[in-house]
């Protein structure tokens, strides 16, 4: 999965499925500063356009569909 994404754009967390693991980043959030939740708001909304959006990434599909076709 790309969901080691998050972590690097700023963008939220991807952790393990352990409770521990969970509940360390629920801590995190719920005592983040109002700026730095807004910006990782803002850093999420950019990663989706970049990565996941289809129109903007219309191109990618369009070159693995060709390669398939090849």
């Amino acid at each position: 999965t790309p969901w080691q994404l998050l972590n690097e754009s700023k963008a939220g967390w991807w952790v393990s499925n352990a409770p521990d693991s969970i509940a360390a980043v629920i801590d995190e959030v719920i005592s983040m500063k109002d700026f730095d939740y807004l910006q990782m708001r803002e850093n999420a909304l950019r990663l989706v356009r970049d990565k996941f959006d289809l129109y903007a990434n219309i191109h990618r599909y369009t070159e693995f569909f060709n390669s398939l076709a090849a």
